[in-house]
């Protein structure tokens, strides 16, 4: 390989790179725009994050409300594997109740990693719900 040719390859590498950067700060920007939405319209009840992440493919973030009736207020999932997937709500029945979230006899289908996904925004909540 000549000179140019590497300086082209590490240009590239470079302008990819910031494209990442970028990107990333954009989806931050969405998650936290998503977040605090969700925290300014539920006042009662949990709000849990949940992840489950591949180290290829495609990975799942969750935003469930749970009120203090321990029924789901709401739930969005984000999930792809690129930095411009965004958040989509989820209808769920009104009045289920977490632990019936991702029960056989649910009217959601949830794939794996989605359930996943819930079952550790669940976790998260019941940790702080025992405080």
């Amino acid at each position: 390989m000549s000179s140019a040719q590497i300086n082209v390859a590490i240009a590239i590498l470079i302008f990819a790179w910031l494209g990442q950067v970028v990107g990333a700060w954009f989806q931050w920007k969405n998650f936290h725009r998503v977040v605090s939405g969700i925290q300014q319209k539920w006042h009662d009840g949990h709000l849990g994050v949940g992840r489950f992440r591949k180290r290829f493919g495609f990975g799942c973030v969750s935003v469930l409300v749970v009120g203090s009736d321990q029924k789901v207020k709401e739930l969005q999932l984000l999930k792809g594997v690129s930095v411009f997937a965004k958040f989509k709500p989820v209808s769920i029945p009104a009045g289920v109740a977490v632990q019936d979230l991702l029960s056989a006899s649910s009217t959601t289908q949830f794939s794996d990693k989605e359930k996943l996904a819930i079952l550790d925004a669940v976790r998260k909540i019941e940790e702080v719900a025992k405080k």
